[in-house]
């Protein structure tokens, strides 16, 4: 495996609720998603922390996006600061914990799918 680069090219969400995602991501992680016109649907296509974001259609993905279909976990220097801009945007508060030395709060966005904020503890 040494002789290969990997690297992240895209991640891709399918979503039941796109417009309620699209800003959900935008106001929290300021993805810049914009739509896409993709066969007879649109997509929505940006950035999440420099790495290609897409949002589409469940029909599109074909699966049915009840919930978490990924669960993104993410360091953060202030988790009030970024909890409080997730649940303004539509997402819900649904566990807070500590963990060792760090401080750990999950989040779920308007379709339902969990993400993990963690910030060291001084």
């Amino acid at each position: 495996m040494a002789d290969r680069a990997f690297a992240l090219a895209q991640i891709t969400q399918a979503a039941v609720d796109i417009e309620a995602v699209v800003r959900f991501y935008n106001a929290v992680f300021d993805a810049e998603l914009e739509p896409v016109p993709l066969q007879d649907t649109t997509v929505y296509r940006g950035t999440l922390l420099g790495t290609t974001f897409v949002v589409c259609p469940e029909e599109l993905a074909g699966v049915q996006a009840d919930r978490s279909r990924h669960q993104l976990s993410f360091t953060v220097p202030d988790l009030a600061g970024t909890v409080e801009r997730a649940l303004a945007a539509g997402g819900t508060l649904f566990d807070e914990a500590q963990a060792g030395d760090a401080a750990v709060v999950t989040v779920l966005d308007p379709d339902s799918n969990s993400i993990v904020f963690v910030e060291a503890l001084a």
